[in-house]
């Protein structure tokens, strides 16, 4: 059994899309920030909770996601507003 840090594990990845953009929880002081990679070798870090993360791209509030997400990604009726 390892005693190893959380703070040295590395990404964990939890959802991606079909246009290749992969979403990955990373341990860092005791809570799990998000990155995602995208096209491009660009990664973005996101200090929120993975809560507050799916709900800022299903009410389109993460402007710079947008070019990493499939264009139809949320198009039908949103049941949260």
């Amino acid at each position: 059994m390892s005693n190893k840090n959380t703070d040295e594990a590395g990404l964990i990845p939890w959802a991606y899309c079909n246009n290749g953009t992969v979403f990955y929880w990373k341990p860092e002081n005791n809570k799990m920030n998000i990155i995602v990679y995208g096209d491009g070798f660009q990664f973005f870090k996101f200090d929120l909770s993975t809560t507050e993360f799916i709900y800022k791209l299903v009410t389109k509030s993460l402007s710079e996601m947008s070019d990493f997400l499939p264009d139809d990604l949320f198009d039908d009726e949103v049941i949260c507003e």
